[in-house]
């Protein structure tokens, strides 16, 4: 199983940052932040179909044509884990390395967003939020714990769907005796 888990993790992980770096080069414009945010999102569910074809292989090559949903959702979580890290490692990496002013940058975007979109008073109250969460979305282990925890959440998901999707118990009526009439 943990063969089965850390390849299929290992592919996950490798689309999930190699698609990543690409969304933010493409839509690297201050206009492209939405754009972003939405292809990040896509990343991982795209990113997740290594869940179903993992447990898939395991069990069909590795148990026999059979796998619980317990077994199909514990094997879903430990190919999760790969991606999870992986995308949490990325963040902080583009975050620190590639582009360090990123988190300043999406700040003030997002300070502009709510000033044109939202009544006064209720921007201003918006902004004191912002001010206050600042210091913590900065911090880059923060942003780890999110980013992981993020991709984490969405392929919780994709194991339980994937799971009873492929749950297969052992055919019980090849074991019954067939009785005479």
């Amino acid at each position: 199983m943990k063969q089965t888990a850390f390849r299929y993790g290992l592919y996950s992980g490798l689309l999930l940052v190699i698609a990543g770096f690409l969304s933010f080069t493409v839509f690297r414009s201050a206009s492209d932040y939405d754009k972003q945010e939405t292809a990040g999102y896509l990343n991982i569910i795209l990113s997740m179909i290594f869940v179903f074809f993992g447990i898939k292989q395991y069990r069909d090559k590795v148990n026999g044509g059979t796998v619980s949903y317990l077994q199909a959702f514990k094997l879903g979580l430990l190919i999760v884990l790969i991606p999870s890290i992986a995308f949490g490692v990325f963040d902080v990496v583009y975050v620190k390395f590639i582009d360090p002013g990123f988190t300043e940058k999406y700040y003030n975007y997002s300070k502009q967003h709510i000033l044109a979109s939202m009544p006064t008073e209720a921007a201003q109250a918006k902004l004191k939020e912002m001010e206050q969460a600042k210091a913590m979305f900065g911090n880059v282990y923060f942003q780890f714990i999110i980013m992981a925890l993020t991709v984490f959440l969405i392929g919780i998901v994709a194991s339980a769907i994937s799971a009873l999707a492929l749950c297969r118990k052992k055919d019980l009526d090849k074991n019954l005796v067939n009785p005479v009439a």
